[in-house]
């Protein structure tokens, strides 16, 4: 009889996955150095599947990983891959699984179970499997109901950002996440502010989000990184045109206005009240 039940995946914020799930998915399955332990490798190689694929069963991945159609050889595979996602006992001790970690979720469909990858899970595969634009471009295919603003707007995006539109690298490898990365950047301040705003707004999620507002923190960091990065500097005139294409996007997408311009108007009250905050009466400047 199965030890294991019926769990929903919990994940955190972006901050979450940057001081969390990343260091933790590198330390159990590996980084994107060469340098991998065997069983790491077949993780990362179980993670490709579903990156190109989206949606699987453990059949399928067996199937996929193997290239055979030997039906007792999927069979042991396939439990063997059931065991990685959902965890195991070894005399009556648990050892996690993919789902535990967040990197993986599972969808019920009747009597068997389909997998994929979480927005975690997404981004740690940007970043451990470097995955050619071609390979990206298939992901963002498979997972456009993931992640709507973004990669369900994917093609428009990339012709209106080009090779920027892969910036998404930089998040993946948990940099940009507030001021932090900006600092000290000449003519950064828009991004500055606002990425600490896209901090503060989800900071109260960090143990545990719904994917819906994940996918919305992702989508308001990647269009605020991709309007406001790099515009001082040796590439600030192509910057520039960038910017100013994806804001005449945003401005001329009829939902994705109204959606960013909302997220602008709450982060400039942010501010404002914090401003006000600080120069209240009770408070002594010394």
């Amino acid at each position: 009889m199965s030890h294991m039940k019926d769990y929903d995946t919990q994940y955190g914020n972006l901050m979450s996955y940057k001081h969390y799930t990343r260091p933790e998915a590198y330390r159990l399955y590996g980084s994107s150095s060469r340098h991998k332990t065997q069983h790491q490798q077949n993780m990362q190689d179980i993670l490709r599947i579903m990156f190109e694929n989206g949606s699987c069963t453990t059949w399928d991945i067996a199937k996929l990983k193997l290239r055979t159609n030997d039906v007792s050889l999927i069979r042991t595979k396939e439990k063997g891959y059931r065991r990685l996602f959902l965890g195991r006992y070894d005399t009556k001790k648990r050892s996690g699984g993919m789902l535990d970690l967040g990197l993986v979720v599972r969808e019920n469909t009747g009597s068997y179970s389909r997998y994929r990858l979480s927005l975690h899970g997404i981004l740690y595969c940007i970043d451990v499997l470097n995955p050619l634009e071609d390979d990206f471009d298939c992901m963002a295919q498979r997972y456009a109901n993931i992640l709507p603003k973004v990669f369900g707007r994917w093609d428009e995006v990339k012709s209106v950002a080009g090779i920027d539109a892969y910036k998404m690298r930089v998040l993946a490898k948990g940099l940009f996440l507030d001021s932090s990365g900006a600092t000290g950047m000449q003519g950064s301040a828009p991004l500055c502010e606002i990425m600490s705003f896209v901090h503060a707004k989800y900071a109260k999620m960090f143990e545990s989000i719904s994917e819906i507002d994940l996918a919305e923190q992702v989508s308001y960091w990647f269009y605020t990184f991709l309007q406001y990065y790099g515009n001082a500097g040796p590439h600030a005139k192509h910057a520039r045109v960038r910017m100013d294409k994806v804001k005449n996007m945003l401005q001329h997408d009829p939902e994705l206005s109204i959606w960013y311009r909302e997220f602008y108007i709450q982060s400039t009250d942010y501010y404002r009240d914090r401003l006000d905050a600080m120069t209240h009466d009770d408070v002594w400047i010394l």
